[in-house]
């Protein structure tokens, strides 16, 4: 039923789970995890997956896809991959465009099929308990050196290791298909290939639906609570059904005034005027944030400033507004809890990718002696800077703008602001 690798992960996982229920702390919540585990909401969606993957596996044996020794790929894939399809349609199916697709371009591109050629031959079950370890360790070590550039030299250390394990499996599995070409049952191999694909567009059927409960409910969920009551009408909820379809980037985003407007609505009707109002100002959002990725691209490289006196070149100067605001909120907390500003906080806050920046920011923080000022500067794409900083103690902020970064702390003039809080023309 199960090949060495399998029985070796087998091994590994009950050895880890014994080592676990050994500590009173993770009984504990062992046992709380297995009590909503069984609950009926959870419950019963996985027993109805379940069948629903068994009906898939009857379908493909009648066809000659699938035959009983196969029961070891199918029970690793139903609870490795098949688990992971129907969690993730669950939580982010939502919340990324073309969910669905990139799921299935991911078990038909090549990857999948190297991983799969790779797995074609197994080492002995010793060798397999050896190899399993060492393969999640140099991939755990490698993940955890990757978020932090100071463990640039720890990530390419992991990446060359990797490479040459991958390197000796593939030379293992060469070898083998070499030396026992004549043996090798064929068919049998291209059911394996097979096997995740078919699965995969088999069970998206039963995830999609599975994902457009959950995302209604969370929509059904924020009407109730922007409005205060304990259920909406069932009229509305049929109107908003009606009008959002199922479009589930819409259904995600369904929130806010609209979903307490459609939560109000009494009627069919008003739950369709609702969600018409939702996309009208989804597409005016849309529209406005077209124009200004046209702006970027249309004045790139070009100097000068428009009538409002800002530059025309726009280039990251939002991207660097929000790192820079990120940094002011920062320091205001720590100056809240201290009574001065952190001098080393670009130690603890120097990742600005989710403000749009590059790993290599770029920018500079200086803190006064005794931590009572600060400033933060970036020089954009365009060469012009941007600044934010505190001349005494929180809240204060003060905003810098200008062709060259400041050469003092805060102060009216000189590329600051006339006053605190006064937004120059560039931060406006």
């Amino acid at each position: 039923m199960f090949d060495n690798r399998q029985l070796a992960t087998i091994i590994l996982f009950a050895a880890f789970f014994a080592w676990a229920l050994s500590r009173r702390d993770v009984r504990g919540s062992a046992g709380q995890l297995t009590w909503q585990f069984i609950s009926p909401k959870i419950c019963i969606p996985f027993l109805l997956y379940g069948s629903w993957l068994v009906g898939l596996h009857w379908l493909a044996q009648r066809v000659g896809l699938w035959n009983s020794r196969l029961i070891g790929e199918s029970i690793f894939w139903a609870g490795a991959s098949g688990f992971a399809l129907l969690l993730l349609s669950a939580t982010d199916a939502g919340k990324q465009d073309n969910f669905f697709r990139t799921r299935i371009v991911d078990a038909i591109k090549f990857g999948a099929f190297f991983e799969f050629f790779l797995n074609i031959k197994s080492f002995n079950l010793i060798g397999e308990l050896v190899l399993l370890p060492v393969v999640v360790l140099l991939v755990g070590v490698r993940t955890v050196a990757a978020h932090d550039d100071k463990q640039a030299r720890v990530r390419k250390l992991m990446d060359g290791l990797l490479s040459l394990v991958t390197l000796g499996l593939l030379i293992y599995t060469v070898t083998y298909l070499v030396q026992d070409w004549s043996q090798i049952d064929k068919g049998q191999e291209v059911r394996k290939l097979l096997m995740p694909i078919w699965l995969t567009l088999g069970a998206m059927p039963f995830a999609f639906v599975f994902a457009l409960i959950a995302v209604y409910g969370q929509a059904f969920t924020r009407m109730k609570m922007t409005t205060g009551r304990r259920r909406t009408t069932l009229r509305a909820r049929l109107g908003v059904m009606l009008a959002l379809r199922t479009r589930l980037l819409d259904i995600q985003a369904f929130a806010g005034q609209y979903a307490k407007q459609a939560g109000r609505a009494r009627t069919v009707r008003g739950g369709i005027e609702a969600v018409r109002d939702f996309r009208a100002n989804r597409a005016a959002v849309a529209a406005e944030e077209q124009a200004r990725l046209d702006r970027l691209e249309a004045y790139a490289g070009i100097q000068g400033v428009d009538e409002t006196g800002r530059q025309l070149d726009r280039r990251e100067v939002d991207e660097t507004k929000d790192a820079l605001r990120w940094i002011a909120t920062c320091h205001m907390g720590w100056y809240n809890r201290r009574k001065r500003y952190r001098r080393d906080l670009m130690t603890l806050v120097n990742d600005f990718t989710l403000q749009g920046l590059p790993g290599e920011h770029n920018v500079v923080m200086k803190v006064r002696k005794g931590g009572q000022a600060w400033y933060a500067y970036r020089r954009t794409a365009t060469g012009w800077v941007l600044g934010i900083g505190a001349s005494k103690g929180a809240p204060d902020q003060w905003f810098y703008d200008g062709p060259e970064p400041p050469t003092s702390y805060p102060a009216p003039g000189h590329g600051w602001g006339e006053a605190a809080y006064m937004a120059t023309v560039n931060w406006q």
